[in-house]
């Protein structure tokens, strides 16, 4: 409905008079939520969470760079006249650190001295772009790093006030999947333009009026799963009413439709004037997380805020689920920065997960089922569409029918590390058991295959009256010629039969070419395995071999500096020589990697030390192999 009231100017903010009016009524009545005469001892209402940010803080923009988090905010003051922008840094969301003045405007700018209102920010080819409301003025200022410093590159405002028919306040930048960058901003009425590759200058004639219904200010958009969603505020940031409400379109242009369940952000109990946010996804995962303004608890106004965080979820349709104000974020586990793009595929305590894609085009995924350390019968598998929902297909097979499973057996000794792998048009499990008189030397692998070519079986022993392998984590691996390698331990491998009934060939032990010294980048039981002054091995254990551009990489897991982590070696021989190892993948030890549809390698994890980000429950990450070609996690995809 549109209206025909003129607005006002308060403090520098256009309101209508209807607000203005209810402005001066709220200075009269209280708006603390709380009945008259209500008893507080009988006060039941949840109690809301800390701000993020200590003082008064507003209009929090929050982004990531580099798996580090940042929050650029309003710093309130008397009559909003804050005259610089200060940035906020944290690894887990919890703790904040001041990265100090990134923008003072006495000293940077020569057009404005006050009212630094809104910022946001956005990257580009290594440039880092501040976009900011200074006395109703819209600039951009430039730096090197998220933290600043930043400077002013034109000298005079990217968008200068009273222009567009809207108070020119409130920017924000949105960077599509195609590099496209699209500036959103304005007070009243919301604009669109997309901004030339300098990232500071757009053609005039391109802005676009895309005001939708209810819409005030604060304008922020997002993409998921090819939808675009242009969040705003409504009301005025002093009305305790101030909410956010969304509208999707299949362009960032739009035209945008409302949704239905607006508002998904808004007052509740003890907090008023929830609003002016922004969105940031946890990289590589679809997890997001809400910045936003409150007034201050429990005296606080629209000149006295406080920034805080909660999470915000999609529901199976992709409409964004109401926001409770209740509901703190959670902190991000320790060891999380360095796995970003790590996401959990259920919560099932599994270790030493291994993933396959089946002739059907489903995933199939296995590993140590529980009890860990006690008999726990068998192998169990799991079956995948999407990598995402996990169907259990139960045991597919249990231990004790081949004669030297017996002294195993005997002692309910549990079975470890099964893999899966589809080759030579069936599938095979690779599996192993831990020696029944607590040494390595009585430890045997083996290997199953499906005799109907199907993931649940029937399977059979390959070498069912003798272990395949002298020791545990038995895997496979198929080179480019066809020929089928059988390998466990730390570096044993032999290639096999063409039928896979047995090992062709003695073993190699595949080492490297340089030691490493270090103990901290050993386990305490490498000494015993390999000797006091071995130090040649990749790890001690959880071996897997696989190839990509024309290289072979050997991972096998180590603890690196109290991490169970993935350490990896390379040759361009399959024998070796293998080059100085690394340690690739912290908390990911005793990994498997495997190649989607798309090309993008991935590796599997399940967590087994204290600063993991969790613990014993299969998750997969994306990787990337750098300049040299070694191994890193990707933050996100």
């Amino acid at each position: 409905m549109k209206t025909s009231a003129t607005p006002q100017t308060v403090n520098g903010r256009r309101i209508l008079p209807c607000i203005v009016g209810l402005a001066l009524l709220l200075v009269q009545i209280p708006v603390s939520g709380q009945p008259i005469g209500a008893n507080p001892a009988q006060d039941t209402e949840p109690k809301p969470p800390p701000p993020a940010l200590p003082d008064f803080h507003a209009d929090p923009h929050i982004a990531v760079f580099d798996n580090t988090f940042y929050l650029y905010p309003t710093t309130d003051m008397p009559g909003w006249n804050s005259p610089s922008f200060e940035c906020w840094s944290s690894q887990d969301l919890k703790h904040w650190k001041s990265e100090g003045i990134i923008l003072h405007f006495p000293r940077d700018l020569k057009w404005a001295k006050s009212r630094a209102w809104a910022p946001c920010i956005a990257s580009r080819k290594g440039k880092f772009y501040f976009y900011y409301s200074a006395e109703q003025n819209i600039g951009v200022a430039v730096g090197d790093r998220p933290q600043g410093p930043f400077q002013d590159p034109l000298g005079r405002p990217l968008i200068p006030k009273d222009s567009y028919q809207c108070q020119v306040i409130d920017p924000m930048v949105f960077i599509d999947d195609d590099g496209a960058a699209y500036l959103y901003f304005g007070q009243g009425n919301c604009n669109v333009v997309k901004l030339n590759d300098d990232m500071t200058s757009f053609d005039p004639a391109a802005v676009r009026r895309i005001t939708p219904r209810n819409y005030n200010e604060g304008a922020f958009v997002l993409k998921r799963k090819g939808i675009y969603y242009l969040m705003w505020s409504q009301y005025d940031t002093r009305d305790p009413r101030y909410s956010v409400s969304y509208a999707t379109s299949n362009s960032p242009l739009g035209p945008f439709t409302n949704a239905a369940n607006n508002p998904i952000l808004a007052q509740s109990g003890p907090v008023k004037g929830a609003g002016h946010h922004s969105v940031a996804q946890i990289p590589g995962r679809d997890e997001w997380i809400m910045a936003y303004h409150r007034f201050h608890i429990p005296d606080g106004d629209g000149y006295h805020r406080e920034t805080c965080i909660s999470p915000m979820r999609f529901n199976a349709q992709g409409q964004i689920e109401k926001v409770n104000v209740f509901e703190a974020v959670p902190a991000l586990a320790p060891g999380g920065d360095k796995l970003p793009g790590l996401r959990q595929l259920m919560d099932t305590p599994l270790r030493d997960p291994s993933i396959c894609r089946g002739p059907d085009g489903a995933w199939y995924l296995t590993g140590t089922v529980e009890p860990f350390f006690g008999f726990n019968e068998g192998i169990k598998l799991w079956k995948s569409q999407d990598l995402k929902n996990w169907e259990p297909l139960g045991f597919v097979w249990k231990y004790g029918a081949s004669p030297w499973h017996q002294p195993y057996l005997a002692k309910k000794k549990p079975l470890w590390a099964p893999e899966i792998h589809y080759l030579k048009n069936t599938f095979w499990l690779t599996y192993s058991i831990p020696g029944w008189d607590g040494t390595g030397k009585t430890s045997g692998s083996g290997l199953l295959k499906s005799t109907t070519g199907k993931p649940e079986g029937p399977y059979a022993d390959m070498q069912p009256n003798e272990r395949l392998g002298d020791e545990i984590d038995a895997s496979l691996f198929q080179d480019d010629d066809g020929a089928v390698y059988f390998l466990w331990h730390s570096g044993k491998i032999a290639k096999m039969k063409p039928d896979l009934s047995a090992l062709a060939e003695s073993y190699h032990w595949l080492k490297t070419t340089t030691s490493d010294p270090n103990p901290k980048h050993h386990s305490s039981l490498c000494a015993g395995i390999f000797g006091t002054n071995s130090f040649d091995h990749v790890g001690y254990e959880g071996m897997f071999l696989f190839k990509a551009n024309g290289r072979y990489y050997l991972s096998c897991a180590e603890h690196f500096e109290g991490r169970y982590s993935c350490t990896i070696a390379t040759s361009t021989h399959l024998y070796g020589p293998y080059h100085e190892r690394y340690e690739a993948l912290p908390h990911a030890g005793h990994n498997t990697f495997f190649k989607d549809d798309h090309g993008q390698w991935w590796s599997t994890y399940f967590g087994s030390d204290g600063q993991a980000p969790w613990q014993e429950r299969p998750g997969v990450f994306p990787i990337r192999f750098d300049a040299a070609g070694r191994i890193r996690p990707l933050p996100s995809l």
